[in-house]
C-alpha cells in the first residue's frame, strides 16, 4: 500500500511554544489547529510512495550544504489564496539557502527537481471543507517574527485519522553542524 511522504524541517520547541502561544490569541478562529508535534517547514512535498525504507535509507545518507541561514516567518495568514483560503499559514521569503537545500535533498532522494516554485510557508490549521470562511478572515495577514534553524530534515508520512490529518516522523536526519545566524 502507498504511503504518503514528504520531506520537512521539523519546528523547534522554542518556536512551536510561540506558535501556541499565537493560536490562543486567536482561539476565536473556526479551525482546527495541528497538533503542535506535527508543526514543520516543508522542502520537498507530498509523494506517494511503495517503500519508504528505501527513502528512509537514502536520506540518512544526507549531507547537508555547508552554510544555511535560519528560515523566518514574517507573516500569518488565510491561504493558500484570499479567495480560496483552506488553511492558516506562516509565510516568509524563500531564501537562496532553502532552494538549495531542497535541491540537494532532491539529489540525494534521486527525484526529479520539483517544477513547482518553493514557497517558504509553515500550516498553522485547517479550515473544515465545508465551512464558508468569513470575509474578515479571508483579510487576515499579521505580521510576526519566526525563526527556525535548519538543522534538522524528517522524512514524515501523513495519516488519515477519523480525527483529521496526523504525521508520523519515520526519520530524522541531523544538520547540527550547520551554523546559524
Amino acid at each position: 500500500m502507498p504511503h504518503r511522504l514528504f520531506i520537512a524541517v521539523p519546528v523547534a520547541p522554542d518556536l512551536r511554544n510561540r506558535i501556541t502561544r499565537w493560536e490562543a490569541d486567536h482561539k476565536d478562529l473556526p479551525v482546527q489547529w495541528l497538533d503542535s508535534k506535527d508543526l514543520h517547514i516543508t522542502i520537498v512535498p507530498p509523494w506517494q510512495d511503495e517503500k519508504p525504507e528505501e527513502i528512509i535509507k537514502r536520506l540518512e545518507t544526507f549531507a547537508s550544504p555547508s552554510f544555511m541561514k535560519p528560515a523566518t516567518i514574517d507573516m500569518v495568514s488565510a491561504g493558500p489564496t484570499r479567495f480560496n483560503p483552506r488553511l492558516i499559514w506562516g509565510l516568509g521569503h524563500t531564501t537562496p539557502d532553502l532552494l538549495k537545500l531542497r535541491t540537494e535533498v532532491e539529489h540525494v532522494l534521486s527525484f526529479e527537481p520539483d517544477k513547482r516554485p518553493f514557497k517558504l510557508h509553515l500550516t498553522l490549521a485547517r479550515f473544515a471543507p465545508t465551512f464558508n470562511v468569513p470575509f474578515g478572515i479571508r483579510k487576515l495577514n499579521e505580521h510576526v517574527t519566526w525563526t527556525q534553524p535548519l538543522d534538522r530534515l524528517a522524512l514524515y508520512e501523513t495519516l488519515l485519522t477519523p480525527e483529521g490529518v496526523t504525521y508520523r516522523i519515520l526519520t530524522e536526519v541531523s544538520c547540527s553542524h550547520l551554523p546559524s545566524i
